[in-house]
């Protein structure tokens, strides 16, 4: 085989159960694709299909969809790297480990985290790849499967797949047992004698994260890739520093230079650009939300959600002095969301689920302002809840929160009155 299409085949890179998998290039650009060639009579149900969904920069994007001679051809990203368990073998110094395993498990929450969550069912240090930039990248699909499930074939790599997959069981909690294997190679390949004291430290923390990830009881283990990732981010947390130094008798000349000359290494574990990473997530958040309102197209709100809600993790590694604004935009934005998702929903009942989630979500945003003293936004919170509420039909939460937002101090009468003229004409309406 010379050409898929336009792509001209430059080699086999990989053959698994049902697909084989060729390294492309398009010759009119120079790109270089991966193309997975998949049987029609194979085409599994999951699997690969579903990274037609997905959207993160540690997952292959499908770029096109072409057919012939009874195969089915899905062209992707392709990446240049090493398999995590050749890179692991070079030794890896311990901030460069800590920052993999913190990739890897993003990587993992974002399936975790779907409306319907995604089961790779085949995490294993040879299905990660490490790109030159130190980037991590997670690719075959095959096995993947939508939502958690019972009955299915006994499938996975040994050493990695966990015991009740061989029973046909298929839930998050499997996925979390490969993870806390993968990472637990990671971490024993450090080169911990040129680690430093918090750094072994920090290592051997991580490595009980991974036990109890790796548990053979299921239920002791992590609920999913998420829980996995806060037990992980919170060994690093900064104000788990200075307790480690100093119950290790560290005098304080030490702690000075931790905070001085230290600061960039306890950053680059917990990753030095969270913020700058939150940030990117939030421009794409409202990019989608604008283009969900001008289009009328529900998936890009729930996908500017998901941008929303996977930046929470990350805001215990912001300093201090940016965390307020970022915690704002996060609450701002997920409540937007949520409320441009429900307005787009298909059904009443669907509508009407989505707007009960935003209203229930609210009261932490609520929380939020009350301690920051943003009054105005609050007012602006209650606002919109009001008229959540008289949309599903909850007549006395809609008084309550209307009740609360004319009580606020300080509120502008033009606000005052606006709220008002939305109460009135909308039970004017109803009346009619």
């Amino acid at each position: 085989m010379e050409k898929i299409g336009k792509y001209r085949i430059l080699a086999k890179v990989g053959q698994g159960g049902i697909a084989s998998v060729y390294l492309a290039e398009d010759e009119r650009i120079g790109k270089k694709w991966a193309i997975k060639a998949i049987p029609k009579s194979n085409i599994p149900k999951d699997g690969i299909l579903l990274l037609r969904n997905l959207d993160h920069p540690s997952l292959p994007r499908i770029v096109e969809e072409l057919e012939g001679d009874g195969m089915y051809y899905e062209v992707m990203d392709y990446f240049e790297g090493i398999p995590l368990d050749l890179w692991a073998e070079t030794g890896p110094d311990a901030l460069d480990a800590i920052c993999i395993a913190q990739e890897i498990l993003e990587s993992v929450a974002y399936l975790h985290s779907r409306e319907i969550p995604i089961i790779h069912r085949d995490l294993k240090p040879s299905n990660f790849i490490i790109t030159a930039d130190r980037k991590v990248k997670l690719v075959d699909f095959d096995l993947a499967v939508s939502g958690e499930q019972s009955g299915m074939l006994p499938m996975g790599t040994k050493g990695y797949a966990p015991p009740e997959q061989y029973r046909g069981i298929c839930t998050m909690r499997g996925d979390v047992y490969a993870l806390g294997r993968t990472i637990g190679c990671i971490m024993a390949s450090v080169r911990t004698e040129e680690a430093g004291i918090f750094e072994r430290r920090l290592i051997r923390q991580i490595a009980e994260v991974c036990d109890t990830a790796s548990s053979e009881d299921m239920k002791k283990r992590f609920g999913d890739a998420g829980e996995m990732l806060e037990a992980f981010e919170k060994c690093c947390r900064k104000r788990k520093l200075s307790k480690i130094y100093l119950a290790g008798g560290i005098a304080a000349v030490l702690m000075l230079i931790l905070f001085i000359s230290g600061r960039d290494i306890l950053l680059d574990a917990l990753g030095e650009n969270a913020a700058a990473r939150i940030r990117t997530n939030y421009e794409n958040a409202s990019a989608l939300i604008c283009h969900a309102i001008s289009e009328n197209d529900r998936a890009d709100a729930l996908k500017a959600d998901e941008y929303i809600k996977n930046s929470k993790h990350l805001l215990g590694s912001v300093e201090s002095t940016s965390r307020t604004e970022l915690e704002l935009s996060y609450y701002t934005l997920h409540h937007q969301a949520m409320i441009v998702s429900g307005s787009l929903a298909d059904t009443d009942s669907e509508r009407t689920d989505a707007f009960r989630t935003c209203i229930s979500e609210d009261i932490e945003y609520e929380d939020y302002l009350k301690k920051e003293g943003s009054l105005e936004k609050l007012f602006c919170v209650y606002s919109d809840d009001v008229t959540l509420c008289r949309m599903i039909g909850d007549e006395g939460s809609a008084e309550r929160f209307f009740e609360k937002a004319m009580a606020m101090p300080g509120i502008s009468s033009e606000d005052r009155i606006m709220l008002m003229y939305r109460e009135e004409a909308f039970l004017h309406k109803e009346e009619k």
